[in-house]
């Protein structure tokens, strides 16, 4: 009897240690596109049985394989990200002391302010910032932006590119978390809407914007989102705007923008 119990004690403990082991070992993910495979750990399922020192069974979870990136994430944004990569930007902001330089237009309750390293934008119908030397018509732009309190919930922001008079394509966040992507065409404009695709509320969003050519693609936080081309309007002004119909606070920040022009195209 004795020998039997000492099995029984020596067979939970190798239980307890490989449980423990693999319980203790930690999946690092790894950052950047195209997302590694995660596998999970194997977990031990313990099947009754009687006898005392039998084993578990070890049944394996199945392995995750996440949903590639588009096309054209590899063909077309990650050859001209890998050519900034190392390259200076053209022109950024983070708007703190020495910031200078974005004015707008002087309507009724638009105001542009810096304001703890931030710049602010209030708006009672609508409010553009514009600034001299960043109208590339080819470009990486990065930009951050967040609704500040006493935001009327059916406000908006977006970035205006290509900006030709009362044309322009645009790219815009709503208060709600929704962004929408409008692209001008002869007779109108062709909008998209996606629901959801960014954070809400008072919460801070940040786009990447790549126009090359006719062609352009959109990310959300880190995400893309959408690729189009497009052959109206080659060149015009890029602006920062902020539109409402009661009225909108909005912080902007680390406004960055790349001339990628001689950069050729993938």
């Amino acid at each position: 009897m004795c020998n039997n119990l000492r099995s029984l004690i020596i067979g939970s403990a190798l239980l307890l240690v490989a449980a423990i082991t693999a319980c203790a070992a930690p999946v690092i993910p790894t950052s950047g596109p195209p997302s590694p495979t995660p596998t999970k750990m194997s977990r031990a399922t313990f099947v009754p049985s009687s006898t005392p020192t039998e084993r578990p069974t070890v049944t394996p979870d199945p392995t995750i394989t996440p949903t590639p990136p588009p096309d054209w994430v590899t063909d077309f944004v990650q050859p001209i990200l890998d050519a900034i990569a190392s390259r200076a930007p053209n022109f950024q902001d983070d708007f703190h002391d020495k910031s200078g330089g974005w004015q707008s237009e002087k309507w009724l309750g638009c105001n542009l302010a810096y304001t703890g390293g931030e710049l602010v934008v209030t708006a009672e119908y609508s409010c553009l910032a514009r600034r001299a030397n960043i109208d590339y018509p080819d470009f990486v732009l990065e930009v951050d932006g967040r609704f500040l309190q006493n935001t009327v919930s059916d406000s908006y922001w977006f970035v205006s590119f290509r900006q030709l008079e009362a044309a322009n394509h645009s790219i815009l966040v709503r208060y709600d978390g929704p962004v929408e992507i409008n692209f001008y065409k002869p007779g109108g404009y062709e909008g998209l809407h996606f629901d959801g695709a960014a954070h809400s509320g008072d919460q801070s969003n940040h786009l990447l914007l790549i126009a090359k050519g006719w062609k352009f693609a959109i990310y959300v936080n880190g995400l893309p989102l959408y690729y189009a081309e497009n052959t109206n309007i080659r060149i015009g002004g890029n602006y920062l705007w902020v539109q409402t119909q009661e009225k909108a606070i909005v912080a902007f920040d680390n406004f960055i923008i790349w001339d990628i022009s001689k950069i050729p195209i993938p």
